[in-house]
């Protein structure tokens, strides 16, 4: 793998032009947010994340533009319960609250996409064609996939638990233990954790077998998953859901893998400080260690929650939660940009595009205030 220090590039305000972005702002606590991280390093599982479901926090879906080194728009278009998920497609806005999907055309009708699997909504995600969207439900290790033109019902399942990625971990002293919805499911050895009622039983973060906090479409039937307690983004084929090809392996806490161009891939290594890209067998990482800006007590630690590519301008942003900036990069010219964002702020992810005015009105109806 090559390594590029992000510290070694050049800092220049101009060389992106305007971005408008969609985001999405789990929560305005984010101190609250680091304590509990930081807290969650001494699980005996290994597997950092909250060991106790707590009730879902007020975030935020906004609407930014960056220019000059500046957000120079950054309005919050509603407050809605820990709201993560974000994607456009023309004539299309979706977004996520905790458990439920928002679907948005440009003239603002609203749809909604509900499910009892669906819990700590993750992404939402587009196909190529904007005839479905993907869907991850971090809550029980799943994800669906809904026609738009049939909202009422998924057109396809995959569960981590029925496909090979069913052991969870216990945070108090690390045992493990089988994840199942089956109640006909029997185990000769590890003891076994039924889900039979989702709407009712909870699945802390650090319980869960996988926790997969992202899905995105790889073009036809297949998709991308990325697993963050196993540090890998690996490829589904609709087709033949019981196998899966590692993409990525080896990344620590991972969000975002994605396909930016054809035969080219990439994850945010969130934990590890790093984006990193896959085209063909050339792996890069592109670190950012080095980076000045970090808030205090944060000086040895890294995370980037999550990043996108921008093929026009060539550009990757991510964000950085450790020094509350977006970073505005461009490998090939070796330039640079830190955005600072509002210090409350756990930005949770951001995609290309603005909500038209229709949908921020309609946007405003849905808030959990």
């Amino acid at each position: 793998m090559e390594t590029i220090y992000l510290k070694d590039f050049k800092v220049d305000h101009s060389f992106y032009g305007e971005i408008d972005l969609g985001a999405t702002i789990k929560s305005f606590n984010l101190d609250e947010i680091r304590k509990r991280y930081i807290a969650s390093q001494s699980n005996k599982s290994g597997r950092s994340g909250s060991v106790e479901r707590r009730p879902a926090g007020l975030g935020g879906i906004a609407q930014l533009k960056l220019a000059g080194g500046k957000l120079v728009e950054s309005e919050i278009l509603t407050k809605v319960k820990e709201p993560r998920g974000i994607d456009f497609k023309a004539p299309f806005a979706a977004v996520s609250s905790e458990n439920t999907i928002y679907l948005l055309d440009e003239i603002g009708n609203a749809q909604e996409i509900k499910n009892p699997w669906f819990s700590y909504i993750h992404t939402v995600n587009f196909n190529d064609e904007g005839t479905e969207v993907l869907v991850s439900s971090s809550g029980f290790d799943c994800l669906f996939t809904y026609k738009i033109k049939e909202l009422s019902k998924a057109e396809f399942e995959w569960f981590a638990w029925e496909n090979g990625f069913n052991t969870g971990k216990n945070p108090s002293d690390g045992s493990s233990f089988l994840l199942t919805r089956d109640e006909a499911f029997s185990s000769d050895g590890l003891p076994v954790k039924l889900i039979k009622d989702p709407i009712s039983q909870v699945l802390p973060t650090a319980m869960r077998a996988a926790f997969i906090n992202s899905s995105e479409w790889d073009g036809g039937d297949h998709f991308l998953i990325t697993m963050f307690h196993r540090g890998e983004v690996r490829k589904i084929d609709r087709k033949n859901p019981t196998k899966s090809e590692i993409v990525f392996t080896g990344l620590v806490k991972p969000h975002g893998g994605k396909r930016i161009e054809e035969n080219t891939y990439m994850a945010t290594n969130t934990g590890g400080g790093a984006v990193w890209l896959r085209k063909g067998e050339t792996l890069k990482q592109f670190v950012f260690d080095g980076i000045p800006g970090k808030h205090d007590g944060l000086e040895k630690l890294e995370w980037i929650q999550n990043s996108v590519y921008l093929p026009s301008k060539e550009v990757f942003i991510a964000i950085d939660s450790n020094r509350t900036s977006l970073v505005v990069f461009n490998p090939d010219k070796k330039l640079i940009d830190l955005i600072a964002y509002p210090d409350h702020w756990a930005l949770q992810d951001i995609n290309l595009g603005r909500f038209s005015a229709a949908q921020k009105e309609r946007l405003l109806s849905i808030s959990s205030e």
